[in-house]
Order: C-alpha cells, then sequence, then structure tokens
C-alpha cells in the first residue's frame, strides 16, 4: 500500500495533476496515522514548503496529531508556538492534540495553561476542547474543576454533549459520589438527554465497584429497556458479584441474570456453575448447562466436568456421582470426569468406589490415562497392595503410557507416604526423566519417617550433584528427621545454610529439636530471630514446654504474656505443658488458675489433666 501511494504521489508529480496542499495533507495524514513514520511526514512537510505550498491548519493539526501521537507532545507544543509566532494558520484542532496527550499523560494542570494560551491568541476552543480537558480533570479526580470548565461552556453558548456529562459522570463514580452521578444522570435524563452505552457503563461500574450490585442492575436492565446493547462485561461482572456476595437476595437476582440476558461465555458460566454447586444447587447448575449446551455456548462436557469438580473439592463424590447417568444420555463422559471422581473417593478413603468407577469405565470403554493409573497406583499403595500397584504400573506402562516426571513423583508419594520406602526407590531408578525438586523431597521425607535420616542426606548430596537445588521443602524436611534422631549439630549446620532464609515451619522444627535436646538457651535465642509475627502456636508451645521441663516457670510465663500480645491463642497443648510445669513444681494454685483460663477460653481439657488436678486434691476443684 506505501509503496502504491508513493508511487502514484510521484506520478503526480511528474506528469501531472500537480499534489496541491490536500494531496499533501493526505499524505502527512497517511504517515502520521496509519504508517507511524513521523519522520517520513516532516520530510513531506519540508518539501511543501521548499514547493512554495503553504500548509494549511488542517496540514498543522494533522502533523501535530502524529507528533502526539509518538509521544512527543513537547516538541509538538514548540512546534506550535513557532508557527504562531511566524503568523502560520493555526486552528483548535492543532491544540486539541496537544491537550488530549498531557491530559492522557495525566499533567492536566499544563493542558489547562495551554487551553488559556490558546484563547489567548484568539483560538476559540470548541465542544472538543472541552471535553477533553474536563474528561482529564474527572480521570484525575478532580470533578469541581471539571464542573467549572461546563459552566464556562455555557457561558460560551457551548452546549455539553452526552459524552461531555459521560466524562463528568466518571469523574463523580471515581471519587464514589453515586449519588450525585445517578441524581445528575436522571436530571439530564429528563431535561432531554439521551444517553447512550458508555454512560450506562460508566455507572454500572461504578455501582459495581461500591459493591451495589443491586443498583448495577437495575440500570443494566433499563440499558436494555432502552434499546441499548449491552456489553458482555457487565453479565460478567455482576454474575462474580452476585456469586460473592452474601446478601439472601443473590440467587434471586443471580437466576433473573441467567434467565433474562444472554448467555455469558463459558468462563462465566463456569464460575455460575460452581457457585451453584458450592450452594448445593445443582440441579440449576445441570439446567444451566443444558441451557448452554442447547445455544451451542459450550461443550457439555467441560461444564458437566466443572460439576464434578465443585462437588467432589467439596468432599461430595456421591452427589457427583448422580451426574455421570446424565453425562453418559449426552455423550458426554470423557476420562477426565471419571479421574476426578476415582480421586475424590479415594481421599475419602472409599477405595472400593474407586475401584468399581475405574471397573466401569472399561465396562464403557474409556480408555484411563496416565492420571487415572497414578490414582489407582495410590490408592493399591493406601490399602497396602505394593505388589498389585508394581503389576498396574508394569501393566501401564506395556500399554504404552509412559509416565512423567509428575506422574512418577506422584507414585512415589503414594508408596513413602504408606512406609514403602523401598518400593518407591525401585521407581525412582527407573525415571527416564531428570527428577525434580519435588521428587527428591517426597523421597527424603519417606526415608526420615522410615527413621532412615542417613539415606535421606545421601539424596540430598546426590540431588545437588544432579543439578537439581533443594528448597526451603527440603531443608526443613532434613531438620525435623535429623532432629528425630537427635542429630541436632548436623540439623542446626543445615540451618544456617538454608537459602532462601527460613519460613516459620523450619524455625520451629529447629527450636523444637533444640529444647527436646535440652538446648533451651539456644533454641531461645533462635527464636528471638524470628521476624515478630512468624512465630506459630506450636513455636511458641515448643520453647514453653522447653523452660517448663527446665523449671523455669517465669520464661514460660514471659513467653505465653508474649503469645498473648502477638494475638497467638494458646490451644490445649500449650495449657497442658504450664499446668504440668506449675505442678511439678507444687504450684498447684497456678495450675488451677491455669486451668480455669483454659476454661474460660472455650478449650477444653484432655482426661489426664482433669484426672491428675483431681488427683493432687480435691479442694482445688469448684464444690
Amino acid at each position: 500500500m506505501k509503496e502504491h501511494l508513493l508511487n502514484l504521489f510521484e506520478e503526480m508529480k511528474s506528469f501531472g495533476p500537480l499534489p496541491n496542499v490536500r494531496t499533501y495533507t493526505i499524505l502527512i495524514n497517511f504517515y502520521c496515522k496509519i504508517y507511524q513514520g513521523i519522520e517520513e511526514a516532516k520530510k513531506i512537510l519540508e518539501e511543501m514548503q521548499k514547493r512554495q505550498i503553504s500548509p494549511s491548519a488542517v496540514t498543522y493539526s494533522t502533523y501535530i496529531a502524529g507528533l502526539c501521537r509518538v509521544g512527543e507532545a513537547d516538541f509538538a507544543l514548540d512546534f506550535i508556538r513557532d508557527l504562531r509566532d511566524n503568523n502560520k494558520p493555526l486552528n483548535c484542532c492543532c491544540y486539541n492534540a496537544i491537550i488530549c496527550k498531557f491530559c492522557a499523560t495525566g499533567e492536566v494542570n499544563k493542558a489547562l495553561s495551554i487551553f488559556g494560551e490558546m484563547k489567548s491568541f484568539g483560538i476559540i476552543p470548541d465542544i472538543h476542547s472541552y471535553s477533553i480537558l474536563i474528561d482529564g480533570f474527572c480521570k484525575s479526580q478532580n470533578v469541581e474543576k471539571a464542573i467549572k470548565l461546563i459552566e464556562v461552556m455555557k457561558a460560551n453558548n457551548i452546549k455539553p454533549t452526552v459524552v461531555t456529562y459521560s466524562s463528568l459522570l466518571n469523574g463523580f463514580c471515581k471519587i464514589g459520589a453515586m449519588e450525585i452521578a445517578i441524581k445528575m444522570f436522571y436530571e439530564l435524563e429528563n431535561s432531554g438527554y439521551k444517553y447512550d452505552q458508555t454512560a450506562y457503563s460508566i455507572l454500572i461500574n461504578g455501582f459495581c465497584a461500591q459493591g451495589n450490585l443491586i443498583s448495577a442492575y437495575k440500570l443494566l436492565v433499563e440499558m436494555i429497556n432502552n434499546n441499548l446493547a449491552s456489553d458482555d462485561s457487565h453479565y460478567k461482572r455482576l454474575i462474580r458479584g452476585f456469586c460473592q456476595m452474601d446478601s439472601s437476595n443473590k440467587m434471586k437476582y443471580l437466576s433473573m441474570m441467567v434467565q433474562e440476558g444472554n448467555l455469558p461465555d463459558t468462563i462465566t458460566c463456569n464460575f455460575i456453575v460452581n457457585w451453584y454447586c458450592t450452594e448445593g444447587s445443582v440441579t440449576e447448575a445441570l439446567q444451566l448447562i443444558d441451557r448452554m449446551v442447547n445455544q451451542c455456548i459450550t461443550s457439555n462436557r467441560y461444564l458437566y466436568n466443572a460439576v464434578i469438580n465443585r462437588l467432589c473439592k467439596d468432599g461430595k463424590p456421591e452427589k457427583a456421582l448422580e451426574v455421570i447417568p446424565i453425562m453418559l444420555k449426552r455423550n458426554a463422559l470423557h476420562v477426565a470426569s471419571c479421574n476426578t471422581l476415582i480421586d475424590g473417593f479415594a481421599k475419602q478413603s472409599n477405595l472400593k468406589k474407586a475401584y468399581m468407577l475405574h471397573e466401569k469405565m472399561q465396562k464403557l470403554r474409556i480408555s484411563p490415562d496416565i492420571i487415572t493409573w497414578t490414582i489407582l497406583v495410590n490408592i493399591l499403595c493406601m490399602t497396602g497392595q505394593v505388589g498389585k500397584a508394581n503389576e498396574l504400573l508394569r501393566d501401564m506402562i506395556m500399554m504404552g503410557l509412559n509416565p512423567d516426571t509428575i506422574s512418577y513423583t506422584s507414585m512415589i508419594a503414594g508408596f513413602c507416604k504408606n512406609g514403602y520406602v523401598n518400593e518407591a526407590f525401585k521407581l525412582f531408578k527407573k525415571m527416564p526423566h531428570m527428577p525434580s525438586v519435588v521428587t527428591y523431597n517426597c523421597l527424603i521425607d519417606g526415608c526420615c519417617k522410615v527413621n532412615r535420616v542417613d539415606k535421606a542426606l545421601m539424596l540430598y548430596r546426590r540431588m545437588q550433584k544432579d543439578g537439581v537445588t533443594p528448597d526451603i521443602v527440603t531443608c526443613t524436611i532434613l531438620i525435623k528427621g535429623l532432629c528425630k534422631r537427635s542429630k541436632v549439630e548436623k540439623a542446626y549446620k543445615l540451618f544456617r545454610e538454608m537459602r532462601p532464609d527460613p519460613d516459620k515451619v523450619a524455625y520451629t522444627s529447629m527450636i523444637d529439636g533444640l529444647c527436646k535436646m535440652r538446648y533451651v538457651s539456644e533454641a531461645f535465642e533462635l527464636f528471638k530471630e524470628m521476624p515478630a509475627n512468624m512465630p506459630s502456636v506450636v513455636t511458641y508451645t515448643c520453647l514453653i514446654d522447653g523452660f517448663c521441663k527446665e523449671g523455669r516457670m517465669d520464661k514460660a510465663e514471659m513467653l505465653l504474656d508474649e503469645m498473648r500480645r502477638q494475638n497467638v491463642s494458646p490451644d490445649v497443648k500449650t495449657y497442658n505443658i504450664m499446668i504440668y510445669g506449675y505442678k511439678r513444681r507444687g504450684q498447684l494454685d497456678l495450675a488451677y488458675d491455669m486451668f480455669c483460663e483454659m476454661i474460660d477460653e472455650g478449650i477444653l481439657p484432655d482426661d489426664v489433666i482433669f484426672k491428675t488436678l483431681r488427683a493432687e486434691t480435691d479442694t482445688m476443684m469448684p464444690k
């Protein structure tokens, strides 16, 4: 296109008719607006001057707009002042482009100064000049100046348009003055202004931002009744808002929106389906899916999966199972839905139901994928059927389903969680891919849980040798494992080497390990290193236990007071430790006071504490 235009331009110069000011202006506009070649536009302008063709105000305004478009507003301002000094033709459009650019960059006061400069040189601002400035002030939340400008407009017999007032509405919405905005909206409407979609959108978004979804919804209905096309984003925003609100009316308005409005896109419908399921309204969710499928908005499979996924996440796989016959009827049952259900039953330890689903898949000729097999291997590990788990693995590979790192890691985690660390290592050695840090963490954790800490340390060294960087989880697992085996020095060395810095769990594990080895003072020093908001109830309780066992009840009391100051509530274990601490020192009155405080806080003591205190003295218990 560019070459064709330039060839035509050159032909005109060679063979006629000769280009005139309008021809040059069209070419400058092409470079400035379409091609964005401001340097080429400048050369065309220079050529005009060489050929003694005087640019018009339109030519100059076109070039100035091009300068502003490429971020050269300051240069454009210098250029316009130079033109003015040389008595070149200018109009308000030349200034409007610069005013618009400065407003867009938030320099509204500078834009106002240029507006004043324009007027002082006898160039009368048009409706566009005022509207740009009013919009700029409203966007910078300076509504008072915007209102004053509207008054100036009226005094100069320039009638504000719907666009001008829409900017003002936007300004009121930005400062949260929705009452003023809606009042002005209806006053202007009654005086003959016909609002467009933009004005309604501004108010709808303003009400949504304040959480006033009902007012926003009423405006949306009014907008539709006025035959103004509604934006899909309005439906999405309102639907999501209604799903999240606590009001008892939310079901009413949400249902109205779904029934009356155009159905939103798949993502928003998925959001509604999730909400219906969370509220226990599975029937409504399924009805919505039917409507969407009938209107060809989405595939039914996607949203049925959303229903099953939501119900399983909420611990309701039995309810999710009721969706399967509907999916079968619509030929929508997919391996992903089956996997979600199998996993849902497995997480509830209903392994029989999970396995039955797998068998049903095979009868329905739905081929299990790598995720199905991984879930089933984990189920077999949970039930101690390691032999069957290995058989399943062999079958899977024979079927051409090669597990990836995530699948291997999941199965290794399943073996380790159920104490089959040797089986996990066999699987680890078969991995065709580089193990991830998560894979190593699962194995290290498995080793630590069966007291094979030396093996865990060997894995820790191997992962670094293989180029896998240990993370905070790796180090925390090892610290806990080493402390459990009384290897506190090694744990402390690892703790000090941790990168990134230790988190709450790592600190607590190290403090607990030190306290159990009677290094309570060292544990307290470590505690003091922790950021103020980091210690948890477990951290405090470990240290309190350490001090109580040393008979240092003053330190334990100090920590208990600090817990309360930091808004960390003591739990039953904290109180038990304090009560035993006082009992060991013979301070039965303080033990009883702590017992009463525990009851006042709504924490029920265990039987051991109750019986211990009662055995010490019957008089300590209230009659």
